[in-house]
């Protein structure tokens, strides 16, 4: 190749097509818009003793040469032609042209007087819609003498297959603006000259394309293409659209300690109970309106359970504090496929649920031994109230907490009680034969540092009269002790 580049000196010959009878063709001539195909490069030559050549091609706007994975670009060369040992080289040059240069370095030669040298595979572009012009620069033939002959630049034509078809048109200005959980929208089938169109979606997590039917999945914006691949009689077609996807405005979640704020709900006291425990939670319904039915979705953390009878049956059942058994002949409680709990109440004789406020059910769960001291969500879901003319409002979200002590001031034995049970605990430690179940920081009643005879009277005290210090003279009687003081974190 060095010899090569040594002796090759470009020159430019403007009148002549061939010299020392090599004629260089460019085929095919006619291509069509949209699709590839192969331009090959074919050599005429009345002598067999060339041993290299190199040229430049210059291909026009909306015509590219393919490339590989690799970024090189693609080619064949003809093996009948090419019969020895040869180096091709393929790429890029500085003028924006495509360099083919082969050489073999142990001065084979070219096989035969005419036919094809090397093939490119092309893309032509569908928006192409006239006849292209290209040219081969630069050509040079080297012999086995190493003579260097030049061909003057060769223009090639490629007539694009689609210049007297018609252009396809889509009626379809924009596409609508949609919101999360829409139902699917309809798009064209063909264009408007009758061809089947092809519907695509840039970001298929902001909607998705099944057929023609457009379905909107998340809140954003992405980008929708109509394309349809043209006939004999029609060019292709690409239409893109911009689809907006909106967030779907719902009420805002409900904290338990907002419930004063509404004309209707159902919702939750705030509990509290110890690791281990089987709670039975108080279900409340606010209600302005005569109220003939309910239902809502439990949702509970992981570490809580609802609780299940003998016949493995969620434990929940109408309070008769409010329903008084008038609703009883419908009551449905399952669990969903997303693990919540569906509860569903009402009369099919139009007996209405008594009062405005208060208990309508019973639900009774299960606490993990596991569960670590702190506050728990219990979550009402897709709650609805339904009244006597079978008007129903619905409530997307309410939250209350569930809240799991570290350990309850007095219970020395650790049972999630203060009784005697806890003295006698408190006694046995005294006398250093400590039960298995003793807990320190629970049964240092007076919070002292020390478990001790002090500790037996504060534990006494709270058993009489609910609280360490006796109450004074026309005092009321607490039943609990404040959580600040009943409930301390042994950390």
């Amino acid at each position: 190749m060095k010899n090569l580049k040594a002796l090759l000196t470009w020159g430019l010959l403007l009148a002549a097509t061939h010299v020392m009878g090599y004629t260089i063709t460019v085929s095919p001539t006619q291509i069509e818009a949209g699709q590839s195909t192969n331009l090959i490069i074919n050599l005429n030559n009345t002598e067999t003793n060339l041993t290299a050549y190199q040229m430049k091609l210059f291909l026009p706007t909306g015509v590219t040469v393919q490339k590989k994975a690799n970024g090189k670009y693609a080619y064949t060369a003809n093996a009948d032609r090419h019969d020895g040992a040869f180096t091709f080289t393929v790429k890029d040059a500085a003028d924006g042209s495509v360099l083919i240069a082969v050489f073999s370095p142990d001065k084979d030669v070219i096989t035969g007087t005419s036919g094809e040298l090397i093939r490119l595979p092309i893309d032509v572009a569908s928006s192409v819609t006239s006849s292209l012009q290209g040219s081969l620069k630069e050509i040079e033939f080297t012999d086995v003498n190493t003579q260097a002959y030049n061909i003057s630049d060769v223009n090639f034509t490629l007539t694009i297959g689609g210049t007297d078809k018609e252009q396809q048109t889509l009626s379809l200005a924009s596409l609508p603006e949609m919101t999360e959980g829409d139902a699917a929208h309809s798009l064209p089938q063909q264009t408007n000259q009758g061809l089947t169109l092809t519907w695509t979606v840039t970001d298929a997590t902001i909607a998705s394309i099944n057929g023609y039917q457009l379905t909107p999945l998340k809140a954003g914006t992405t980008t929708v293409t109509a394309t349809q691949a043209g006939n004999s009689n029609y060019l292709p077609f690409t239409k893109t659209f911009t689809l907006t996807v909106n967030e779907r405005q719902t009420q805002p979640e409900i904290e338990v300690t907002d419930i004063s704020q509404l004309e209707n709900a159902i919702y939750i006291d705030s509990v509290e109970a110890r690791a281990g425990a089987t709670v039975t939670l108080s279900v409340k319904m606010k209600n302005s309106f005569i109220a003939e039915g309910f239902g809502f979705d439990l949702v509970l953390p992981d570490g809580i359970t609802v609780a299940l009878d003998e016949y493995g049956f969620p434990m929940a059942e109408l309070s008769t504090e409010r329903t008084n058994s008038r609703i009883t002949n419908h009551f449905d409680v399952d669990f969903k496929l997303d693990g919540s709990l569906n509860v569903q109440a009402y009369s099919t004789r139009g007996l209405p649920i008594e009062g405005h406020d208060g208990e309508v059910a019973l639900i009774t769960i299960n606490l993990s031994e596991d569960l670590t001291a702190g506050e728990y969500p219990i979550i009402l879901k897709n709650i609805a109230i339904t009244d006597e003319n079978s008007a129903t409002v619905t409530i997307e979200q309410v939250t209350s907490v569930l809240e799991v002590p570290a350990y309850i001031i007095g219970d020395a034995n650790n049972d999630g009680k203060v009784n005697v049970g806890d003295l006698t605990a408190i006694s046995h430690y005294i006398l250093e034969r400590p039960d298995a179940s003793f807990l320190f920081p629970a049964a240092d009643a007076n919070q002292d540092g020390n478990v001790n005879v002090g500790d037996l009277t504060a534990v006494s005290h709270i058993i009489l009269w609910g609280s360490i210090v006796r109450p004074q003279q026309g005092a009321p009687v607490k039943a609990v002790l404040p959580k600040s003081s009943l409930l301390l974190d042994p950390q």
